[in-house]
């Protein structure tokens, strides 16, 4: 019983911990708003936003009801670094582990719709 209670010991030690230790905080949840459009006129401000998860190599959105897929641009200092495309069936994509820093993000809809916001890795 030693033994077993011992190696249950040992197991956690050397897996569980470390595993929890590199994606414990991970996850990172930031909310993106639609950019308001170059309509003059005046509209109440909009309830729509996507969310966004992301942490090291990956990202996931929430797509917004009658939006099929969203055109997902990356850019740092006024470059583009990065872009992809992320649909209602695939909402989370890949990217680049080697991004840090702070990074805008822009998001163009199907429907026309932008949405922007800030990531910081």
């Amino acid at each position: 019983m030693a033994k077993l209670i011992l190696k249950a010991i040992l197991f956690i030690t050397i897996v569980v911990i470390p595993f929890n230790a590199v994606y414990a905080d991970d996850d990172k949840t930031e909310i993106f708003e639609r950019v308001p459009g170059n309509n003059k006129k005046p509209r109440t401000p909009s309830k729509d936003i996507i969310y966004c998860t992301y942490g090291t190599g990956y990202m996931e959105l929430t797509i917004p009801a009658g939006v099929e897929y969203i055109d997902v641009t990356l850019s740092q200092s006024g470059c583009i670094i990065w872009s992809d495309v992320v649909t209602a069936d695939e909402p989370r994509i890949s990217i680049p582990v080697t991004i840090s820093g702070e990074i805008l993000v822009t998001c163009n809809t199907d429907t026309g719709e932008t949405y922007s916001g800030i990531l910081n890795f």
